[in-house]
Parts: structure tokens; sequence; C-alpha cells
């Protein structure tokens, strides 16, 4: 069922309509939200058979949609019948814990109760539209937090190496041993732009916009100065993509130079893994990055969404790979320097091919 709890919420179906529902309905009206939340759901809101996870459709949507003020009255009657049937239950009773089952059912009576009473008045969610947190030219200085227990700011396994033509890199993944830890100390990201990405494919008028970042090759005990920046390159990561689940690399495996973080990257607190945070700004900066770039036949892609941390490994760990295997990245400080290449997406597929039939082999033999 996909459920880690007897509340409402307490499972994949229901915890994914109430995430749609706060995501569409801000900015529709109720009917139009209604027929997209009853078009992203089509599936299992039409199930012949109601499963707990249809119900916990119903009982969701009618939960959230009673809660702001804006439940109607099809959907409620719907529900209704459903919490009156005890749909979904005998999910809950084939899995055979008694005291769930117990709490399950009295969760459905309360949101009976609750359905049956008068609704509040109409307070949908504030209507939130992410933006680019800094602007071109901010350079984003931050100290690692320095936690024994953490894995943050690690660096123990290095990714993928046989996606390299070189296979010097593939045995010098093997032989590292040393672990990189970089906790207690100070990097710095650069922002060189901003992208636009839609909030959602039934509201296409929308966008949302998130700042792009170039990662410096920089790491110290102490914080550095505009000009100790100057002097330092941006460090590249390897991008590739799988397309859909099946697989297969698609058509762009390179080196990238910028990505992108997500909304609570930056955020400094007791449960952030930054101890702490600061901004200078030089838009000359950006420039050198944009100007490096463009003389480079690399991938023009942005990799998002990154924590902070995802984007160290994945920058960081090429670094020291490179350097393991007695070669230097390109960090955009010398025009005629390349990153090793990398094999081309019908070699990297055949090689996951048979990978995966050497594991299943392995399997079988067991068995």
């Amino acid at each position: 069922m996909g459920a880690w709890g007897t509340g409402i919420y307490s499972n994949d179906t229901a915890e994914d309509v109430r995430d749609f529902c706060g995501m569409i309905f801000p900015f529709t009206s109720v009917s139009e939200g209604n027929r997209i939340v009853f078009e992203e759901f089509a599936e299992i809101a039409n199930a012949e058979v109601i499963d707990d996870d249809a119900a916990s459709f119903w009982y969701a949507l009618s939960d959230w949609q009673w809660r702001h003020g804006i439940l109607s009255e099809e959907i409620k009657k719907k529900t209704l019948q459903l919490l009156d049937e005890r749909a979904g239950i005998s999910d809950w009773e084939e899995m055979g814990s008694t005291s769930d089952v117990k709490r399950r059912i009295a969760v459905m009576e309360q949101l009976k109760e609750r359905l049956n009473s008068p609704m509040p008045f109409v307070n949908l969610p504030k209507k939130r539209l992410a933006r680019a947190k800094h602007k071109i030219g901010q350079i984003v200085i931050f100290r690692a937090r320095k936690d024994d227990e953490s894995e943050f700011w690690k660096i123990e396994d290095l990714n993928d190496p046989f996606i390299y033509q070189d296979e010097r890199l593939a045995q010098t993944a093997t032989e590292l041993s040393s672990k990189w830890n970089v906790q207690g100390k100070y990097m710095a990201v650069c922002c060189v732009g901003s992208e636009k990405t839609p909030y959602s494919k039934y509201l296409p008028e929308l966008y949302e916009e998130s700042s792009v970042y170039a990662f410096y090759d920089f790491i110290s005990d102490n914080p550095p100065d505009i000009e100790t920046l100057r002097l330092c390159g941006f460090l590249p990561m390897r991008y590739f993509e799988w397309k859909d689940f099946n697989r297969n690399i698609i058509d762009y495996v390179g080196w990238t130079y910028w990505f992108t973080l997500g909304a609570e990257s930056f955020r400094v607190s007791k449960h952030s893994d930054i101890d702490e945070i600061f901004t200078i700004k030089d838009e000359g900066e950006a420039l050198r990055f944009r100007r490096g770039l463009e003389q480079k036949n690399y991938l023009d892609v942005v990799d998002g969404y990154f924590e902070l941390e995802g984007a160290f490994r994945a920058c960081l760990g090429e670094k020291k790979l490179l350097e393991a295997a007695g070669m230097l990245p390109d960090t955009l400080l010398d025009d005629n320097m390349e990153n090793p290449r990398l094999k081309a997406p019908e070699e990297i597929n055949k090689r996951l091919r048979d990978f995966e039939k050497t594991v299943e082999s392995r399997f079988s033999t067991r068995e």
C-alpha cells in the first residue's frame, strides 16, 4: 500500500493528492482545479475496484478540500459513501494487524464526522512560485558543518568510473581507499545565471525561476576574499541522464560546469549542513566563467536540483578521481585543457546491460 501509518496522509497516494492540491488550487478556480486533479489521478479516481489506494485518493481529496473550504457536494457525497462502506479497510485486514485496523477505522470515522460538520471559510494556501535566490555575480561562501557522526561533506565512493574511455580511471577508483572529508572547510559557488522551468504542465503560463551556480576550485580552513577567488578555476562534473526508467542513456553524455540548487540549499539552521554562510558580489566573476565556458565544447546543461552537499560530491569527487589517476581537471583556467573523454551513450548502455545480465545470472545461480 505504500503506507507508513494509519493517518489520512500516511501513505503515498494521499500524500501525492495533498501536495498536488496545494500546488494547483491556489492558481485556479475550484472547478478547474477539480478537473485538473481528476485528470492527473484519472486511473486511480476511476478505478472500478476500490482498494486502499483508491479510497485514500478520495479520503485525502475530501479532507484537504474541506479544510480549505472548497469541498464540493459531489466529492463529499462520493467520499461519505466510501466511508460508510469502509472502503479500503480490507487491505488493512489482510495485513494482519488488528490494532492498525482499529486505528484506521477510527481515522475514517473522524473524517466522516468532519465532512458532516460545517466547512470552514475558504482559506487556500498562498500562491508561491520559486524565484532565483541569487543575482548573477553573487558569490556564496560557506563553511561545511563539522560533525563526526554525519556523512555529509565526505566522499567515500566515487561515481561510475566505467563511463570513461581511459581505463586508468576505472582502475584508480578501485584502488582509492582513503576517505575525503571537508567538514569544517570553506568552499564557494558563483551564481552564473538563472533558468525558468514550467510550474506545472496543467498551468503552462506559470514559471518558476532558479539560480544557476558554478563550483569554485577552492577548499580552505579560512574564508576567501575576492582576490583569492579570482585566481581559482571552476570545477566541472560529468553529466549523463537516464531515459525514462529503462536504464538507457539519452544522447547527451559529457561534462558540464553549472548546476541548479534546491530552494533550501543555502539555509543555515540547526537542521542544515552549513555552519556559516555569506555572500560577496563581483559580476566580473560570472563573466569570467561564461567566457571560459564559451571556449569549450562541453554540455550547456543545468543539472538540478542538487542539494549543496550533492553538488559538492559531483564536482569535487571528479576532481579527486582525476588527480588520483595523474590527471588534472579542466577548471576553465587553461584554454587548451580538456577533460578526459567519456564513452558514447551506446557503449555505456552496453556496459550497463552486460552488468545487469551478470547480476541476474548470479541471482539465478543462487536460486
